[in-house]
Formats: structure tokens, C-alpha cells, sequence
């Protein structure tokens, strides 16, 4: 049996530390004295921080002071994520790509799952549905968003963090398994297991992401690899303890920045994000030209065929599926750059339209991945049930494009970058139209004597 007591104000009075600004010491506020009535594996400095922290220990371990003490590179790497939610990025994937890099020491696997509900006969039960998964090992990076089997298993851990929004974290180098209470970051409440050994094994850090509303969260992050924070040099408790409350972090922002700025869909930029990469994507042109640099910038428009009647005939699920499948399509298409080039930043404009900024690049090979994205989406296909039957069903699509550096004389201001934006949408929906009198299923752009020219 073990017990705890608040030391008196007397008591603490002469345990004051005060810091170099004469300021209290903050670990003041961790002294506490322990009374042992019986056996205990954890009678020390232990027992006193474990249980300021709200944290209860399952089994003995030995944890120093100083390893709750943040450092430097614990403090950076929260600012760094903060830092990065500003930061321009053409994907998602991109986007933790560069954080993961920023705050970790080495991520192996980045998964992202997203939570779904689905019918179970006459019940509805939660399932985590694969969104993305992406792979670093030094200089080689990959992304996936093929579709993996969905978590369905109320053991799996992934799923068990998802439903009792408790996130966890695993060092198994050090026989560490650390499980918060909650989501709140500012709360350190948990339970301390002591696992098993296993320097084979990566760290595993599971946490849930949410966009306003904790008790429904949107989905889990799931990393492996070694999470120690960046230039840290924590070991066993400390880090496991650091590196949660960064992945805590980092899933808070991915919750905002997966609602707020990518489609759920695609991973593709919104709207609104994108017409803001338009414009400066053009006032980078500007500057260039006014250098006597002239650089292209061009401007796909594509537009699904016919795809109000998959949603209409096989459902909005079916819809979403082949839309997924598109845009990973059009991803492989476009995302090629030479070497110096600007990534392409590519969007999903409407329900069933997507556009891309193509910048320093000739008109060749804008006209190529044109080509290549329109030959990819006839080929794209998904599979559906539809009255017990297996069907394959895809799509086509018409896709405009457009040079903008050719209507930039038209620019003077930042009042006719604005509406340089408006008029080069409603060229391309000149040249979308062409296309839809014309048999759909083609690429139509301006020739140099400015008369529309159609490949089919």
C-alpha cells in the first residue's frame, strides 16, 4: 500500500529553487513525499514525478529528474509544426514529407487512417479506412494511397486508440508503453506499462486527429521508426514522453490541415488554397519577366465526363472511389518535374473538376501531360456491385489549357491579378465547352493565331 501527501507550505519553503531570474523553480511544484506502508517497486523520485504528472506506473521503472525535464529540441519541434501550418505545400504528402524530417530523427512509415461508419446488419459500427501511407528510408521517399484493407477489429491498436481517443506510444528499446487519458495536450494524465524489451523493434506512436469536435475524431496517425524529437538527446521515459507530446501535437495540426486545406477525396488542394497559389504563382511570373526572364505558366482545367450519372447509377460511394482512382492519375501525370523545376501544384476544383498550375514548362510538354492525363483517366477504373453484379466502370474526361504568360500584359496590379484569376477560368471554360460539342474525351487549347485547337 502507498500514499501520497501534498507537502506543507512550511515544507517547501526551505526546497525553493529560484532560477537565475530569481524566478521559482518549476519542478517546486512536483515535490512530494511518499509514505510506504507495505512493498513498493517505486518508492523514490519516481513515485513523486509519475504522480505530479497524473501518471500511474505499471511495473518498476527508474526514471530520473531530468528526464522530465524539456529540452531545447523538445520546444522545437512543436514550434516547427506550428511554423509549418503556414508553409505552402503541394500535397499532403509533401506537407509530412518535410515535417516529419523537421521534428524526428528518422520516420520508416507515416499511415494516415480516416474513421467511417458502416452497416453491420441492423448496427452501425466504426471502421478505419486506409488514406494515405508514406515511406522514407534516406533520400527515398514513396507515397501510397492505394486502398488498404480497412481496420475493422476492435483489438487492433489503432482502432482501440481511435475509440477510446487515448493516443499511445511505444519504445520498445527501452520496455516503455505510454497510453494519455486524452487529447488534451496540455494533459499529461496516463498509464505507464513496462513491456518487454525489444531493441529490434521501432517506436510506434498511434494518435487520434480531430478537427473541432474531440469526442468524434476524424481519424488516427500512425508513425514508426525512431520519434526521438530532433537534436534530443532523451532516452527511455523522457523520450517516449516528448516524443508522444509531439505527435499529440503534430496530429492536432493534421486534424485542421486535412480539413481545412486538402480534399478528403484526393489529397488535392481546395479551392480556395489553390486560387491563392494561382495568384502567386503569377506575380512570381512578373518578377521573373521583369528580369528579362521569360518563364511559361500554364493552366489545366479537366473536367470529368458524364460523372453526375456514376454518382446518380452506383451511388456517392462508388463516385468517391473513382475519383480517388483519378487522381491518382492525374498525380503520376503531372507530378514528373525536370530537374529545377517547380512542383506542380494540382487541385480539385469543383465536385467533378480538378486544376493544375504548370510552371517553367514548354508548351510541348504541357501539351504532353495533358495527353497523358486523358489517356490515364480513360484507363482508370473501380469496381462495383450493383444488383449482385461485379461491374468495372470508369470514365473520361475533357481538359483545357491554357498559357497564362500570354494574358500577362493584362496585369498591372494586385486588383488585375485578381481578376486575371477570374478571366483565365472563364478562357478554359471556353475551351472546356469546345470540347463537349465535339464529342467529349479530348484536350482543347488556344493555337498561336488564337484559334481553339482539339486533340482527340
Amino acid at each position: 500500500m502507498k500514499s501520497f501527501r501534498r507537502l506543507s507550505r512550511d515544507d517547501k519553503k526551505s526546497n525553493v529553487q529560484l532560477d537565475s531570474a530569481g524566478q521559482r523553480n518549476k519542478f517546486d511544484r512536483f515535490r512530494y513525499s511518499v509514505e510506504c506502508d507495505g512493498p513498493l517497486k517505486t518508492c523514490n523520485e519516481s513515485a513523486k514525478l509519475l504522480k505530479a504528472y497524473g501518471i500511474r506506473l505499471h511495473g518498476s521503472l527508474e526514471i530520473k529528474v531530468e528526464e522530465l525535464v524539456p529540452d531545447t529540441a523538445s520546444y522545437n519541434a512543436i514550434w516547427q509544426i506550428t511554423r509549418f501550418a503556414n508553409e505552402d505545400f503541394g500535397s499532403l504528402s509533401n506537407y509530412l514529407f518535410e515535417i516529419l524530417e523537421k521534428i524526428f530523427d528518422h520516420i520508416s512509415r507515416c499511415s494516415i487512417y480516416l474513421a467511417e461508419r458502416n452497416m453491420d446488419g441492423s448496427h452501425s459500427k466504426t471502421i478505419l479506412s486506409h488514406y494515405l501511407t508514406i515511406s522514407m528510408n534516406g533520400d527515398v521517399k514513396t507515397e501510397s494511397m492505394d486502398k488498404k484493407q480497412p481496420i475493422i477489429d476492435s483489438k487492433d491498436p489503432a482502432l482501440r486508440v481511435y475509440l477510446e481517443k487515448k493516443p499511445r506510444f511505444i519504445h520498445h528499446k527501452d520496455g516503455i508503453d505510454l497510453i494519455f487519458k486524452n487529447l488534451n495536450i496540455d494533459s499529461h494524465a496516463g498509464d505507464l506499462y513496462v513491456i518487454e524489451k525489444n531493441i529490434l523493434k521501432e517506436d510506434l506512436a498511434i494518435a487520434p486527429f480531430y478537427y473541432r469536435e474531440k469526442n468524434r475524431p476524424c481519424g488516427v496517425l500512425i508513425l514508426e521508426g525512431d520519434l526521438r524529437c530532433k537534436g534530443s538527446a532523451k532516452n527511455g521515459f523522457g523520450k517516449a514522453f516528448y516524443s508522444a507530446k509531439t505527435v499529440m501535437g503534430l496530429s492536432a495540426q493534421l486534424g485542421f490541415i486535412l480539413m481545412q486545406k486538402y480534399d478528403s477525396t484526393t489529397s488535392f488542394h481546395r479551392k480556395k488554397d489553390f486560387e491563392i497559389d494561382l495568384k502567386s504563382s503569377v506575380r512570381s511570373i512578373i518578377k521573373e519577366q521583369s528580369k528579362g526572364i521569360r518563364k511559361n505558366i500554364f493552366l489545366l482545367l479537366i473536367d470529368l465526363d458524364n460523372f453526375k450519372s456514376i454518382n446518380e447509377n452506383y451511388g456517392y460511394i462508388a463516385g468517391d472511389n473513382l475519383l480517388s482512382s483519378v487522381a491518382k492519375v492525374i498525380e503520376n501525370s503531372v507530378r514528373r518535374p525536370e530537374y529545377g523545376r517547380k512542383q506542380d501544384t494540382i487541385a480539385r476544383w469543383g465536385g467533378e473538376e480538378f486544376v493544375i498550375i504548370l510552371e517553367d514548362i514548354t508548351r510541348e510538354n504541357a501539351i504532353n501531360i495533358a495527353k497523358r492525363i486523358n489517356d490515364g483517366v480513360r484507363k482508370a477504373s473501380v469496381l462495383v456491385e450493383k444488383e449482385k453484379e461485379i461491374k468495372k466502370i470508369g470514365v473520361t474526361c475533357s481538359v483545357g489549357l491554357l498559357n497564362i504568360s500570354d494574358l500577362l500584359p493584362l496585369v498591372s496590379d494586385n486588383q488585375s491579378i485578381d481578376g486575371l484569376a477570374k478571366y483565365v477560368f472563364s478562357r478554359c471554360d471556353i475551351l472546356i465547352k469546345s470540347i463537349k460539342r465535339n464529342g467529349k474525351d479530348g484536350i482543347a487549347f488556344f493555337s498561336e493565331n488564337g484559334k481553339i485547337e482539339i486533340i482527340k
